[in-house]
Protein backbone atom coordinates (compact mmCIF):
# COMPACT_ATOMS: atom_id res chain seq x y z
CA UNK A 1 0.00 0.00 0.00
CA UNK A 2 1.14 3.89 -0.67
CA UNK A 3 0.82 5.42 2.86
CA UNK A 4 0.75 8.98 3.66
CA UNK A 5 1.38 10.60 7.28
CA UNK A 6 0.40 13.86 7.36
CA UNK A 7 0.76 15.70 10.59
CA UNK A 8 1.44 18.80 12.25
CA UNK A 9 4.42 19.37 14.50
CA UNK A 10 5.84 22.46 16.29
CA UNK A 11 8.85 21.01 18.55
CA UNK A 12 8.91 17.35 16.89
CA UNK A 13 7.22 14.96 19.20
CA UNK A 14 4.04 14.60 16.66
CA UNK A 15 6.74 13.98 14.05
CA UNK A 16 8.69 11.42 16.26
CA UNK A 17 5.48 9.51 16.52
CA UNK A 18 5.06 9.71 12.87
CA UNK A 19 8.41 8.32 12.12
CA UNK A 20 7.41 5.25 14.63
CA UNK A 21 3.92 4.68 12.54
CA UNK A 22 6.35 5.07 9.29
CA UNK A 23 9.02 2.37 10.98
CA UNK A 24 6.69 0.03 11.59
CA UNK A 25 4.46 0.32 8.49
CA UNK A 26 7.42 0.08 6.35
CA UNK A 27 8.40 -3.91 8.39
CA UNK A 28 5.11 -4.60 7.01
CA UNK A 29 5.95 -3.79 3.53
CA UNK A 30 4.57 -0.74 2.89
CA UNK A 31 5.64 2.36 1.12
CA UNK A 32 5.29 5.45 3.50
CA UNK A 33 5.93 9.31 3.14
CA UNK A 34 5.76 11.64 5.48
CA UNK A 35 3.66 14.77 4.83
CA UNK A 36 4.30 18.34 7.68
CA UNK A 37 1.34 20.30 7.44
CA UNK A 38 2.53 24.56 7.25
CA UNK A 39 1.01 27.01 5.69
CA UNK A 40 3.23 26.66 2.77
CA UNK A 41 2.75 22.96 2.36
CA UNK A 42 2.24 21.75 -1.22
CA UNK A 43 -0.56 18.68 -0.72
CA UNK A 44 -0.44 16.05 -3.47
CA UNK A 45 -3.03 13.34 -2.35
CA UNK A 46 -3.26 11.42 -5.47
CA UNK A 47 -2.33 7.80 -5.35
CA UNK A 48 -2.60 6.98 -1.71
CA UNK A 49 -4.35 4.13 -0.32
CA UNK A 50 -4.05 4.78 3.04
CA UNK A 51 -3.75 8.36 5.12
CA UNK A 52 -2.74 8.81 8.96
CA UNK A 53 -3.57 12.55 10.56
CA UNK A 54 -1.73 13.61 13.80
CA UNK A 55 -1.30 16.90 15.36
CA UNK A 56 -0.50 17.78 19.13
CA UNK A 57 -3.07 18.85 21.42
CA UNK A 58 -3.84 22.63 21.88
CA UNK A 59 -6.22 23.54 24.50
CA UNK A 60 -8.04 20.31 24.65
CA UNK A 61 -8.25 20.16 20.90
CA UNK A 62 -6.67 19.93 17.18
CA UNK A 63 -4.77 22.94 16.52
CA UNK A 64 -7.11 25.21 14.43
CA UNK A 65 -4.61 26.31 12.03
CA UNK A 66 -4.73 22.38 11.27
CA UNK A 67 -8.21 21.67 11.15
CA UNK A 68 -8.61 24.19 8.26
CA UNK A 69 -6.20 23.20 5.87
CA UNK A 70 -7.08 19.63 6.40
CA UNK A 71 -10.86 20.85 5.44
CA UNK A 72 -9.70 22.30 2.48
CA UNK A 73 -7.93 18.75 0.95
CA UNK A 74 -9.17 16.27 -1.08
CA UNK A 75 -8.43 12.95 1.04
CA UNK A 76 -10.45 10.62 -2.22
CA UNK A 77 -12.17 8.74 0.20
CA UNK A 78 -9.88 6.84 1.48
CA UNK A 79 -9.84 5.04 5.03
CA UNK A 80 -7.52 7.30 7.00
CA UNK A 81 -6.41 6.86 11.14
CA UNK A 82 -6.04 9.74 13.36
CA UNK A 83 -3.18 9.98 16.07
CA UNK A 84 -1.98 12.98 18.54
CA UNK A 85 0.59 13.83 21.58
CA UNK A 86 -0.73 15.21 24.90
CA UNK A 87 0.52 16.77 27.69
CA UNK A 88 -2.72 16.22 29.46
CA UNK A 89 -5.70 15.28 27.83
CA UNK A 90 -6.77 14.66 24.22
CA UNK A 91 -10.17 16.30 24.50
CA UNK A 92 -11.36 16.40 21.27
CA UNK A 93 -8.47 16.62 19.01
CA UNK A 94 -9.23 13.53 17.14
CA UNK A 95 -12.63 14.23 16.54
CA UNK A 96 -11.63 17.35 14.99
CA UNK A 97 -9.33 15.86 12.84
CA UNK A 98 -11.83 13.37 11.88
CA UNK A 99 -13.85 16.09 11.66
CA UNK A 100 -12.10 17.99 9.11
CA UNK A 101 -11.23 15.25 6.43
CA UNK A 102 -14.73 13.26 6.74
CA UNK A 103 -16.24 14.98 4.05
CA UNK A 104 -13.71 13.58 1.24
CA UNK A 105 -11.96 10.25 3.33
CA UNK A 106 -13.35 7.35 3.86
CA UNK A 107 -13.64 5.60 6.82
CA UNK A 108 -11.74 6.47 10.30
CA UNK A 109 -10.06 2.83 10.84
CA UNK A 110 -8.37 4.20 14.67
CA UNK A 111 -7.31 6.31 17.19
CA UNK A 112 -3.93 6.48 18.98
CA UNK A 113 -2.62 8.93 21.63
CA UNK A 114 0.76 9.07 23.26
CA UNK A 115 1.00 11.45 26.61
CA UNK A 116 4.41 12.90 26.89
CA UNK A 117 4.46 16.50 28.32
CA UNK A 118 3.74 20.08 27.00
CA UNK A 119 5.51 21.89 24.90
CA UNK A 120 5.30 25.65 26.78
CA UNK A 121 8.96 26.72 27.24
CA UNK A 122 7.68 29.34 30.30
CA UNK A 123 6.69 25.80 32.03
CA UNK A 124 9.77 24.08 31.75
CA UNK A 125 12.53 23.74 34.80
CA UNK A 126 14.43 26.70 35.49
CA UNK A 127 17.94 26.42 33.79
CA UNK A 128 19.37 25.94 37.37
CA UNK A 129 17.46 22.56 38.30
CA UNK A 130 17.98 19.77 35.78
CA UNK A 131 15.66 19.53 32.45
CA UNK A 132 14.38 16.02 32.34
CA UNK A 133 14.86 13.75 29.74
CA UNK A 134 11.67 13.51 27.42
CA UNK A 135 11.37 10.45 25.04
CA UNK A 136 8.69 8.54 23.24
CA UNK A 137 8.89 4.86 25.50
CA UNK A 138 9.52 1.83 24.12
CA UNK A 139 6.16 0.91 25.96
CA UNK A 140 4.50 3.34 23.71
CA UNK A 141 6.34 2.53 20.93
CA UNK A 142 5.26 -1.22 21.41
CA UNK A 143 2.19 0.20 21.56
CA UNK A 144 2.14 1.58 18.06
CA UNK A 145 3.53 -1.07 16.46
CA UNK A 146 0.14 -3.05 18.00
CA UNK A 147 -1.89 -0.55 16.64
CA UNK A 148 -0.80 -0.49 13.10
CA UNK A 149 -1.73 -3.90 13.18
CA UNK A 150 -4.90 -3.28 14.52
CA UNK A 151 -5.59 -0.58 11.68
CA UNK A 152 -5.44 -3.36 8.69
CA UNK A 153 -7.60 -5.81 10.94
CA UNK A 154 -10.29 -3.08 10.90
CA UNK A 155 -9.66 -2.38 6.80
CA UNK A 156 -10.04 -5.90 6.25
CA UNK A 157 -13.27 -6.76 8.27
CA UNK A 158 -14.50 -3.05 7.61
CA UNK A 159 -14.48 -2.10 11.01
CA UNK A 160 -15.14 2.16 11.24
CA UNK A 161 -14.17 3.83 14.52
CA UNK A 162 -15.12 7.12 15.28
CA UNK A 163 -13.55 9.19 17.61
CA UNK A 164 -16.47 10.23 20.10
CA UNK A 165 -17.02 14.04 20.62
CA UNK A 166 -17.67 15.57 24.19
CA UNK A 167 -20.19 17.99 23.80
CA UNK A 168 -18.97 19.60 27.10
CA UNK A 169 -15.32 20.18 25.81
CA UNK A 170 -16.27 21.15 22.43
CA UNK A 171 -18.34 24.25 23.60
CA UNK A 172 -15.48 25.07 26.28
CA UNK A 173 -12.68 24.33 23.67
CA UNK A 174 -14.91 27.16 21.08
CA UNK A 175 -13.63 30.05 23.61
CA UNK A 176 -10.00 28.67 23.35
CA UNK A 177 -7.42 27.78 20.92
CA UNK A 178 -7.50 30.74 19.01
CA UNK A 179 -4.64 32.15 17.24
CA UNK A 180 -4.16 35.22 19.30
CA UNK A 181 -4.04 32.90 22.87
CA UNK A 182 -2.05 30.19 21.52
CA UNK A 183 0.62 32.49 20.82
CA UNK A 184 0.40 34.04 24.18
CA UNK A 185 1.82 30.87 25.25
CA UNK A 186 5.29 31.29 23.89
CA UNK A 187 5.20 35.01 24.53
CA UNK A 188 6.58 38.27 22.91
CA UNK A 189 9.74 36.88 21.13
CA UNK A 190 13.06 38.44 20.98
CA UNK A 191 16.16 37.52 19.11
CA UNK A 192 19.89 38.09 21.18
CA UNK A 193 21.86 39.40 18.04
CA UNK A 194 24.79 38.27 20.17
CA UNK A 195 23.40 34.66 20.15
CA UNK A 196 22.66 34.79 16.93
CA UNK A 197 24.26 33.22 14.47
CA UNK A 198 21.49 34.18 10.96
CA UNK A 199 21.18 30.63 10.20
CA UNK A 200 17.55 30.87 8.65
CA UNK A 201 16.69 27.61 10.20
CA UNK A 202 13.80 29.41 12.41
CA UNK A 203 11.93 30.86 9.96
CA UNK A 204 12.64 28.16 7.13
CA UNK A 205 12.62 24.98 8.67
CA UNK A 206 10.70 25.55 12.68
CA UNK A 207 7.94 27.75 11.97
CA UNK A 208 5.30 25.68 10.63
CA UNK A 209 3.15 29.39 10.47
CA UNK A 210 4.96 31.73 8.39
CA UNK A 211 5.08 33.87 11.69
CA UNK A 212 8.83 34.45 10.85
CA UNK A 213 11.25 36.27 8.38
CA UNK A 214 14.46 37.55 7.73
CA UNK A 215 15.93 41.00 7.67
CA UNK A 216 17.87 42.29 5.43
CA UNK A 217 20.78 41.47 7.90
CA UNK A 218 19.40 38.15 8.18
CA UNK A 219 18.27 38.02 11.88
CA UNK A 220 14.87 36.61 12.26
CA UNK A 221 11.71 39.16 12.72
CA UNK A 222 8.52 37.84 14.16
CA UNK A 223 4.91 38.15 12.92
CA UNK A 224 3.37 37.44 16.52
CA UNK A 225 -0.49 38.19 14.68
CA UNK A 226 0.53 34.55 12.73
CA UNK A 227 2.24 32.88 15.42
CA UNK A 228 -0.01 29.65 16.44
CA UNK A 229 2.02 29.02 19.22
CA UNK A 230 3.74 26.19 18.33
CA UNK A 231 6.97 26.82 20.57
CA UNK A 232 8.94 26.08 18.30
CA UNK A 233 11.35 28.71 17.88
CA UNK A 234 11.77 29.44 21.58
CA UNK A 235 12.86 25.99 22.15
CA UNK A 236 14.98 24.44 18.61
CA UNK A 237 17.01 27.13 18.19
CA UNK A 238 20.43 25.60 17.67
CA UNK A 239 22.27 28.12 19.88
CA UNK A 240 19.25 29.80 22.06
CA UNK A 241 18.62 33.32 20.21
CA UNK A 242 14.96 33.75 20.45
CA UNK A 243 13.76 34.07 23.66
CA UNK A 244 10.64 35.76 24.99
CA UNK A 245 10.52 37.29 29.08
CA UNK A 246 8.67 34.93 30.59
CA UNK A 247 10.81 31.53 29.43
CA UNK A 248 14.01 33.30 28.95
CA UNK A 249 15.22 31.53 32.62
CA UNK A 250 13.69 28.35 31.59
CA UNK A 251 15.10 25.23 29.84
CA UNK A 252 14.37 24.48 26.36
CA UNK A 253 12.27 22.03 25.10
CA UNK A 254 14.33 20.57 22.94
CA UNK A 255 14.37 16.99 23.33
CA UNK A 256 12.34 16.25 20.01
CA UNK A 257 14.76 18.57 17.89
CA UNK A 258 15.87 16.24 15.13
CA UNK A 259 12.56 15.49 13.98
CA UNK A 260 11.91 19.25 13.15
CA UNK A 261 15.86 20.62 11.60
CA UNK A 262 17.41 18.59 9.34
CA UNK A 263 14.60 15.97 9.04
CA UNK A 264 14.43 13.46 6.31
CA UNK A 265 10.91 12.51 6.13
CA UNK A 266 11.91 10.00 3.42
Amino acid sequence: MQIGLLYFSGTGATANLADIFKKHFRELGHSVELIRIKHNTSFQLEGYDLFGIGAPVYSYRAPRMVTSILSKLDFNQKPFFVFSTIGGQKGNTHWNLYKAVRDTAGPCLGEFTVAITTNIRSWMPNKRRIMPKYVISAYDENRAQEFVQEIFNNLEYEVEKIPKKKIFLSIFTSLLSWRWQMGLTAGIKQVDKEKCTKCGICANEICPSGAISLDSSGHPKFNEFTCVGCNGCVNLCPVDAIWAYKSKNHHQYNAFRKYIIGFNKK
